[in-house]
């Protein structure tokens, strides 16, 4: 009994010894952090799991190859209820073009649903107020519209799918992360024809829900850390410096920062939260939300991977240059309203 007194009272004196370190105040603020966001992260990932258990993949499929060129809007707009993430969407646009899709709306669709879902938007409303997931929403649907609209111009140049798909047998699975690996091997297994055929069933709710937390739960842990080490190691000015309103360029500053620090739509908002606590401006914080699904490495590493140069120029010249100009829209609306 007394061993064990004595192995509580010297973890409790190492625990405040640590509590007055950086560490543990890193550690206390990840806590503090995580108890305000985790309700409306489990809110979310319920959200995005219900919709896809009962919007299938194939449903999704079958709407957009009926489409016409002239569907950008209605692909645009159901790109933000798709719970598909990139690594999903990319794969499974590919197949629809090569079965003759136009491809104006499933552009539009690839740039929508990777970044907005109503699962993002509850967590973004959460933790980022409501004004902020709205205009999410609003600059994703106008980014692919905008997408969809050159994509059709520019399919008229270049004619066949084979001006800007990749041949099949020509494909790299050198790609980083497990899931994104999966997706092309998917796409060359004939999985994503089974999603188009309407063959593979949508998993039960509870079961996506779980693999959503497995997925999505160690990136959000991973950003309440780095997020509150940000509050810890980093000075206030300095955020103002790069990403206040004094800096002219803070909206084109964030959007180079989602390149490399953008995870996941969810466990990128406490990042942005911090940041945004600490400075950061409305408009940089939306570009950095718009740039970060595209902007990827493992996204860069796929879409090179299934697509030619003129298509990717297509699709970076509008998610990235659009980010950076509705990132300054924003924030000049912000500062008038």
């Amino acid at each position: 009994m007394e061993s064990l007194t004595d192995a509580i009272v010297t973890l409790i004196y190492y625990a405040r010894i640590i509590e007055q370190t950086r560490t543990g105040q890193i550690i206390q603020g990840a806590w503090m952090l995580g108890a305000r966001l985790w309700l409306w992260f489990v809110i979310g990932l319920a959200i995005t799991s219900a919709i896809s258990t009962f919007l299938s993949p194939a449903s999704l499929a079958k709407q957009l190859q009926r489409m016409p060129a002239l569907g950008v809007l209605f692909a645009s707009g159901l790109g933000l209820i798709s719970p598909l993430a990139t690594y999903s969407v990319i794969p499974l646009a590919v197949i629809m073009l090569r079965q003759g899709a136009p491809l104006a709306p499933i552009m539009a669709f690839m740039i929508s649903s990777p970044l907005i879902n109503p699962g993002i938007f509850a967590m973004t409303a959460g933790g980022m107020g409501l004004r902020m997931a709205v205009a999410r929403t609003v600059a994703s649907f106008v980014l692919a519209v905008l997408g969809g609209w050159f994509a059709a111009r520019c399919e008229r140049r270049w004619g066949s799918p084979q001006n800007y798909l990749r041949a099949q047998e020509g494909l790299s699975i050198d790609v980083p992360l497990r899931h994104y690996r999966k997706s092309i091997d998917g796409l060359r297994s004939g999985r994503y024809q089974r999603f188009l055929q309407g063959k593979e069933s949508a998993r039960s709710w509870l079961f996506n829900f779980g693999m959503q937390i497995k997925f999505a739960g160690r990136f959000f842990v991973l950003a309440l850390l780095v997020s509150a080490a940000v509050r810890v190691l980093v000075s206030p000015s300095l955020i103002m410096q790069i990403f206040g309103v004094s800096s002219r360029f803070s909206v084109l500053l964030a959007a180079a920062a989602g390149i490399p620090l953008y995870a996941c739509g969810g466990a990128a908002i406490p990042l942005i939260q911090v940041l945004t606590e600490m400075g950061m401006t409305p408009g940089a914080a939306l570009a950095f939300f718009l740039t970060g699904p595209a902007t990827n490495i493992s996204t860069i590493l796929v879409l090179g991977a299934l697509f030619q140069i003129n298509f990717l120029t297509l699709y970076y010249a509008v998610t990235l240059g659009g980010a950076v100009i509705v990132g300054y829209i924003y924030q000049w609306l912000a500062a008038i309203i």
